[in-house]
């Protein structure tokens, strides 16, 4: 018996991914692009140089005292100076530097910022673990992970946020509370009863948002929680705190 419920479970979650992927992805914000690039400066000034200045544009007085004389006579011998150029078949004195180009610099990714140990999330409740995050047996990928708790016991929001989408329409999830937090991150509580929000409505860190239910087909109450950095899910329990307190 154990094995059919199994089985359904897993199909059932199987056939639901693409769903609450499609869902999640709506909620998450948008990619991150590179920082804009602003290009300083106008085009040209076209500025206006004064004309040379010529024993003609000057007053006579002016002239015979700012102009020298002429004198004949070989021109006068310049100091002969070196060329500030290194020829193509000399070695300079010291060696070039080779000047590497800089990597790329990439919007960083978001990250947990709670005042939490470690600075990881809280959990949404404290129980038994009844599946781990990603594939098991062969079965299906688990997105998320299940809280085996008693039925009614208070689920709560890991953290500050909107809520982004309440309902039942994804099969095998049963009543559904999407929460969308800062820094990129969406929360999904699956398997409710006893919802307390609605679509839009801002929630706190640690809110209770609902209940620990069994809806969606499940054999017994549990919370089906994921949490996903943008549009890509992630293992929970990496974010979570250390660990759980069983009951």
């Amino acid at each position: 018996m154990a094995e059919i419920i199994d089985r359904r479970r897993g199909l059932a979650a199987a056939a639901s991914l693409s769903a609450i992927a499609g869902l999640l992805a709506a909620c998450a914000p948008g990619p991150i692009g590179p920082a804009p690039v602003y290009i300083g400066g106008a085009g040209p000034a076209a500025a206006l140089a004064p004309p040379p200045m010529t024993a003609g544009s000057l007053p006579p007085t002016i002239a015979k005292a700012a102009l020298p004389p002429i004198t004949k006579g070989p021109p006068p011998k310049t100091a002969k100076t070196t060329p500030d150029v290194i020829p193509l078949d000399a070695s300079p004195s010291r060696p070039l530097t080779t000047i590497e180009p800089s990597p790329p610099v990439s919007a960083p990714a978001p990250t947990a910022t709670l005042g939490t140990p470690g600075g990881r999330f809280p959990w949404p409740v404290h129980g038994r673990i009844l599946a781990s995050y990603g594939s098991t047996n062969g079965g299906p990928h688990n997105e998320g992970i299940n809280i085996g708790a008693p039925l009614g016991t208070p689920v709560r929001s890991i953290d500050a946020g909107t809520v982004a989408y309440v309902g039942n329409e994804i099969k095998g999830y049963g009543n559904l509370v999407l929460i969308k937090h800062a820094n990129g991150w969406i929360s999904a509580y699956a398997h409710l009863a006893g919802i307390t929000v609605k679509k839009g409505d801002t929630v706190s860190a640690g809110q209770a948002i609902a209940k620990v239910g069994d809806t969606g087909g499940i054999g017994e109450p549990q919370l089906h929680f994921e949490l996903r950095r943008g549009s890509k899910p992630v293992d929970p329990r990496e974010f979570l705190e250390p660990a759980a307190k069983t009951t």
